[in-house]
């Protein structure tokens, strides 16, 4: 018998209209053990790769395998069609965003199909159709109505290049073209075009209303890694603490960083947050953010401070940086005037961008002690029996007894943080979140509208349901 060979796409083809044919992979609406199926919609900006084959032959065997089990299964396809990489696409082929992305959607379907995955294409879901985007704009009728969506001013990352903001997610850190690491070089996750801050008016999901609640019920997330819930708990950052308020002043004599001496001035109560106020009595210096206010200040009349703010400081460095600023910081506990470092280990989003170092009694104001020269002094014991412990090496960061502390000496540190929080003018507990509201604005046409039309006599009017 004469063969010419196996011709499996003829074979593919035959076989995948008849399971089509047959209906072999559609869901009905009404079944007894449902089970759903889902990958992630994929971005429609080109064609497949072999991340997608490896991604979906994943959930294509798993959807199969709950068939095989008896499971009604639902396993859909769908097109994350709104965004950047599609509206990029476009633009560097001089084509509308829509055209383009519809032609790739045609494209990777058909591909797909040639993959011969069980999806039931009667479900398909395209992002950027009106019938979909609707349910994102119903739901942000929905937040608004319940006052959970803010429009304000607010700093923000923005990519020159993509002409859009970014989340904090969306920025990483990376290298000079030249290879020399320039200030931290945050950069753009999609084009690595150095960012920048802007202040624009921005729409806000009141995400931080539900701080407390989504901390909670991490633990309710069954099946989750231990090590997804902690990062889960990392990202809402919750923590208890104190406010402390600290006079800054210029001292007289300080330089200016261009080797004059800069006038003395006050630069009022700027306030510290700390979960260890017990330790107060042991701070050797005051911190500022990079992006403090005080910091963008003095980086406009110090030169030290500005070199150091846009090509020195390294939030992602494994070592603390920082440079001294001529500041002083009064302790409002001892009267002691305290140097004023802007370093790059402090984080604007962490408590309030500023705080007082006690290198005694933290691993990371430790390091940073060690490299500006700075005291180390201990203020906390083990209890109530033993010395103060020796920190020249390393930091004591347990809770203990006070020590070396005046009338606090000899108190827990919890009783220490109570009382000093009632003593000192200005102090309050706080709980502070590293969590933010959710931006939402668009910058870039290619995403879903905002139902929000803006009235020069009524401001921003939410557009009506029927509409």
């Amino acid at each position: 018998m004469h063969n010419d060979g196996y011709d499996h796409t003829a074979v593919e083809r035959r076989w995948q209209a008849a399971w089509d044919d047959a209906s072999v992979y559609r869901t009905p609406d009404d079944v007894s053990d449902p089970t759903y199926v889902l990958g992630m919609y994929p971005y429609p900006s080109g064609e497949m790769h072999i991340g997608h084959v490896r991604n979906y032959t994943i959930t294509d065997a798993y959807a199969r395998f709950r068939r095989m089990c008896g499971d009604d299964v639902l396993h859909p396809m769908g097109w994350d069609a709104f965004g950047l990489p599609a509206e990029n696409a476009a633009k560097e082929r001089d084509t509308n965003p829509r055209d383009w992305t519809f032609d790739c959607i045609d494209r990777m379907r058909d591909q797909m199909e040639a993959m011969g995955f069980g999806y039931d294409w009667k479900r398909e879901v395209t992002t950027c159709r009106p019938r979909y985007y609707r349910w994102n704009q119903w739901l942000f009728r929905r937040f608004a109505e319940a006052d959970l969506v803010e429009r304000r001013d607010a700093e923000v990352n923005w990519c020159p290049s993509c002409e859009t903001v970014l989340a904090d997610e969306q920025v990483e850190g990376g290298e000079s073209p030249e290879g020399s690491h320039e200030g931290g070089a945050e950069l753009c996750w999609r084009c690595d075009t150095p960012v920048t801050e802007r202040e624009l008016e921005q729409w806000f999901l009141k995400i931080t209303e539900y701080a407390d609640e989504l901390r909670e019920d991490i633990d309710e997330l069954a099946g989750w890694p231990d090590s997804v819930r902690q990062m889960q708990r990392n990202w809402i950052g919750r923590q208890e603490g104190s406010r402390v308020p600290f006079e800054v002043s210029a001292a007289s004599g300080a330089s200016n960083g261009r080797g004059e001496g800069a006038e003395p001035r006050e630069f009022g109560a700027v306030d510290a947050f700390t979960t260890r106020l017990d330790t107060v009595h042991g701070a050797t210096f005051f911190a500022l953010a990079p992006d403090h206010p005080v910091s963008e200040q003095l980086a406009e009349e110090n030169d030290a401070v500005h070199e150091f703010l846009h090509h020195e400081a390294d939030p992602e460095g494994d070592e603390p940086n920082g440079v001294e600023t001529g500041l002083t910081a009064e302790n409002p506990v001892t009267g002691e005037e305290l140097p004023v470092f802007v370093a790059d280990f402090v984080l604007s989003d962490v408590g309030t961008g500023a705080l007082y170092g006690v290198p005694a009694h933290d691993d990371r104001d430790h390091a940073f002690a060690e490299k500006m020269g700075l005291d180390i002094e201990p203020v906390v014991a083990p209890d109530a029996d033993a010395d103060a412990p020796n920190v020249e090496e390393a930091a004591y960061t347990e809770d203990g007894v006070v020590v070396n502390s005046g009338e606090y000496s000899g108190l827990s540190s919890a009783e220490a943080r109570e009382r000093l929080t009632e003593d000192i003018d200005g102090a309050d507990v706080e709980t502070v979140y590293r969590l933010r509201d959710w931006g939402i604005s668009r910058q870039r046409y290619w995403g879903t509208p905002i139902p929000v039309v803006h009235c020069e006599d009524c401001g921003p009017v939410l557009v009506p349901e029927a509409e």
